[in-house]
């Protein structure tokens, strides 16, 4: 409130509430009919402007009026649209079924590609050392033939 005057008549109405008992401050005022309607007169004097009908609930929608034939049309539409849906739930399971097994044998695939590169990977080094032993035996050789020509001579 904007209006200091105002506010002070509503701070003064609210210092004469008397409370009894255990309602003091919080409760249903909607229990208490002489406290609700003197709240409304004091609402109205002081020109609060609180929301003091209670809230409406909406009506419940109107039947339409409907024939046999239609009744039955929507029925066997629902039936359809029932076995529709029956037959999509299986796809559905299907399809995951589906999924979840190319899932596994892709895991299974790519569990075997790293076993497989591994295997590679072990074999490259192996040959790699081999070779180098090769080579080695090799020069190991040329040395002992060159001290052999020497030692011929």
């Amino acid at each position: 409130m904007e209006d200091p005057i105002m506010l002070r008549r509503v701070i003064r109405a609210w210092e004469k509430v008397h409370f009894r008992g255990q309602d003091k401050g919080k409760g249903v005022i909607r229990d208490k009919e002489p406290y609700y309607q003197w709240v409304t007169k004091r609402s109205q004097e002081v020109k609060l402007s609180f929301i003091l009908d209670p809230p409406i609930q909406p009506l419940p929608p109107e039947s339409i009026p409907l024939s046999i034939k239609e009744v039955e049309a929507l029925k066997a539409t629902i039936e359809r649209l029932g076995r529709e849906n029956e037959e999509l739930q299986i796809s559905l399971q299907q399809v995951s079924n589906e999924r979840n097994e190319m899932k596994w044998e892709l895991e299974r695939k790519k569990a075997q590609l790293e076993a497989t590169e591994e295997k590679v990977d072990k074999e490259k080094h192996k040959r790699k050392k081999v070779k180098v032993g090769i080579e080695q035996a090799d020069l190991c050789l040329e040395i002992i033939k060159e001290q052999l020509k020497q030692v011929e001579k």
